[in-house]
């Protein structure tokens, strides 16, 4: 399918499904991700960036009833299912994901594994993957009280020592961080991609 035409279709069912909030959010993403492809000489990546942040929050505002149900209608594999960590924060990715692949007909698996890994992260990241978890995190709807801080350094990285991996690295600690206050429990995965930014020697 022509990208405009897609992005057209997406943006068209976004506004039927997500709250206002959230659909600002998710053009604040795909904006994100834009920059940050061009910035790290990713262009080509632009396109599947845009679409897999459009997507990504695709099965956000589901109620966790729904999110079950559709997860066990199309057998939707998600780790950890039935305990605290399976939250509507971990399950609405991998149910992006699904629509992303039954709605949208995509087939780029770097943009499914984008979607589906974007809370969590994961060991070996390909590059859409690390841009919109970045993106996720930094956009610029996003008003935390260390938002415009972590963004000066993700740029910092990204601009000054051109290393995305630094910027994710960034990103992944101050999320850790931001679980851990709130007392919210920490996916396995999360913990893994944390670890795994070592075999970069940062």
């Amino acid at each position: 399918m022509d990208y405009y035409k897609l992005r057209n279709q997406i943006i068209k069912e976004l506004k039927n499904i997500l709250t206002p909030k959230e659909f600002a959010h998710s053009l604040g993403v795909e904006a994100e991700c834009v920059k940050l492809a061009y910035l790290t000489k990713n262009e080509k990546m632009i396109r599947p960036v845009s679409i897999a942040a459009l997507i990504h929050d695709y099965a956000k505002c589901m109620p966790i009833d729904v999110m079950l149900k559709n997860i066990e209608k199309h057998k939707i594999k998600i780790k950890n299912k039935g305990s605290k960590i399976s939250s509507r924060g971990l399950l609405h990715g991998h149910i992006s994901a699904h629509f992303a692949i039954t709605m949208f007909k995509i087939r780029d698996m770097k943009i499914i594994n984008a979607i589906k890994h974007h809370t969590t992260g994961r060991p070996r990241m390909n590059i859409i993957e690390k841009i919109l978890f970045i993106a996720d995190f930094i956009e610029p709807t996003r008003d935390f009280k260390e938002v415009s801080d972590i963004r000066k350094t993700v740029y910092d990285f990204i601009i000054r020592e051109n290393s995305i991996n630094k910027a994710l690295k960034a990103v992944m600690t101050n999320k850790i961080k931001y679980l851990e206050i709130k007392n919210i429990a920490i996916d396995a995965d999360t913990k893994k991609t944390y670890e795994s930014l070592d075999e970069f020697g940062l």
